[in-house]
């Protein structure tokens, strides 16, 4: 995996991924974007599951994880917390302060509502198909007023031809392929998380 010199880049590191609707790969994109920033960019990761479906719980179940307690394990030196409400606990902001936070909302809108004001950044995520009617709520929840902090969407497996062809969207999003290897993201998913995640 390339690795960039620690800190060379300023990132949002309070991050929040939404899906616009059931299996469009917010818990594939988490990975992929807490890899690129533990891996590539050296940054403590810690990652959170609020989607309600423990699916990154079970990790632990198919990987050698390095560490493991009651309320979570390491895996590739990232740091999930998978049990209990993480987020209003001590060692929750701690680790915002001190760490790059990820929160794998699925598509739970109301738990983004419910930590906002502890986030920085809001992602979207969907796929190019009309049956997910993702268009409606993605300009109902990047209009939102309720939600100040900065927005995007991430059109995911698919290509800018292919995005061009679909959906009529209320804003351009960003596209991501297909990326096999979560633990490893391409070469196009690391430039599209830098220009997603850099403060200008």
């Amino acid at each position: 995996m390339r690795r960039m010199k620690k800190n060379r880049i300023e990132m949002f590191k309070r991050i929040g991924i939404l899906g616009l609707h059931r299996n469009s790969g917010v818990t594939h994109l988490t990975l992929l974007m807490a890899q690129y920033l533990s891996g590539c960019l050296g940054h403590k990761v810690t990652v959170l599951e609020k989607s309600g479906r423990n699916d990154l719980a079970s990790l632990s179940n198919y990987y050698s994880v390095s560490e493991k307690w009651t309320n979570g394990f390491k895996l590739h030196g990232i740091q999930f917390l998978i049990k209990g409400n993480v987020t209003e606990n001590d060692d929750y902001n701690n680790d915002f302060k001190n760490r790059c936070v990820l929160i794998d909302f699925g598509t739970n809108y109301k738990e983004v509502m419910e930590v906002k004001d502890k986030l920085d950044i809001v992602i979207f995520v969907f796929m190019n198909a009309p049956w997910y009617q993702a268009e409606d709520l993605l300009l109902r929840y990047m209009t939102d007023e309720k939600t100040q902090l900065k927005k995007t969407a991430i059109c995911n497996m698919a290509t800018k031809k292919s995005l061009t062809q679909g959906l009529k969207l209320p804003i351009r999003p960003s596209v991501l392929g297909l990326e096999p290897d979560f633990f490893n993201p391409t070469t196009e998913a690391i430039h599209l998380f830098e220009s997603v995640l850099r403060i200008d």
